[in-house]
């Protein structure tokens, strides 16, 4: 979308190509060669007029001449210009876009991307950023690629997804873009199920559960309420009938979240906390029997409540296995 596609060395698609003799014109290229003896030799498609970089150079530059024999220097020196601020506007981007990445630790392979960063950038760095976020991903971008990629990052809703072009695809949660490379595959083809360990750790698809058993005056229902978060979760042992095991969701999955009535699609609690589809079969749940307590790092379910009489406490904790 920038002048930048006329560069004298440019990369396209992990390819490097040079043009040394891009500001040379052809009366000066042709005079070199005859002062060296050079051979001149026409490529016969440069008549075409199919093409329409020919129809420009055969017809539409002899028309603009008539208005100064500077025209044509004005407009190469213009395209440097353009060419030279497209280069720097690029750097400046690739460092914007840097700082606004972070890892994902689910799955190394994405590209995460803070919203709130790139969206506090200027329009033009902006559009930059994407055209650099193409380059590195080896895909295929135009203009209005680049416009629906801005606007999807600035109004999407979490959970909405979006192709990127050449086979990448990007997602949103509520603060973050997903970029997944072209050919992207999560790796997981079927379904995992693994026992959790109590006490000590288990590790699952990219993270970790560190388990503990406590005893009430270790852990008040007080402390409960101030330690539980989306990563920690505390359950009452003795009213847990079953082995707990840690398992992939499979289809039809449902769930009674903390604070509602009735059951509800864990798909569904899924797309409403934002998470990218591309992740929804790795995302971990805790269950007991049919019962799923907790799909982790997002709703807990009502399965195990502790109470006042509650003799031994379970802590499940969340961590990135990388942590």
């Amino acid at each position: 979308f920038s002048m930048s596609g006329i560069a004298p060395i440019a990369i396209r698609q992990g390819v490097r190509i040079a043009r040394p003799m891009l500001a040379c014109s052809r009366d000066a290229i042709s005079a070199w060669a005859h002062d060296n003896h050079i051979a001149w030799r026409e490529d016969h498609t440069n008549m075409d007029a199919r093409f329409m970089r020919n129809r420009v150079r055969s017809e539409l530059l002899p028309q603009i001449e008539h208005y100064g024999a500077h025209v044509r220097r004005s407009i190469a020196r213009g395209a440097e210009i353009l060419r030279s601020d497209a280069e720097y506007l690029d750097a400046l981007a690739a460092r914007q876009l840097d700082s606004c990445l972070c890892s994902s630790q689910k799955a190394p392979e994405v590209l995460l991307i803070e919203r709130e960063c790139f969206n506090a950038s200027a329009e033009a760095l902006r559009r930059h950023m994407i055209k650099v976020l193409a380059s590195r991903l080896q895909v295929s971008v135009g203009y209005d690629g680049i416009l629906r990629m801005m606007a999807f990052m600035r109004n999407a809703a979490a959970g909405k997804q979006l192709d990127f072009g050449g086979g990448a695809m990007a997602y949103v949660d509520k603060t973050h873009l997903h970029v997944t490379p072209p050919g992207y595959n999560p790796g997981l083809s079927a379904h995992i199920t693994v026992p959790m360990t109590i006490p000590g750790e288990t590790r699952f698809t990219g993270c970790r559960f560190n388990t503990q058993v406590l005893a009430p005056e270790e852990c008040s229902l007080k402390t409960v309420v101030e330690r539980c978060d989306n990563n920690c979760q505390y359950f009452d042992l003795d009213g847990i009938m079953n082995p707990v095991l840690i398992r992939t969701r499979r289809p039809g999955d449902r769930m009674r979240p903390l604070g509602m009535t009735g059951h509800k699609k864990i798909q569904d609690i899924m797309s409403e906390h934002g998470v990218p589809r591309y992740l929804r079969d790795r995302i971990p749940l805790v269950v007991v029997g049919d019962e799923i307590l907790w799909l982790a790092g997002y709703r807990r379910g009502i399965g195990a409540m502790l109470t006042e009489r509650s003799k031994r406490i379970l802590e499940i904790r969340l961590d990135d296995e990388h942590q």
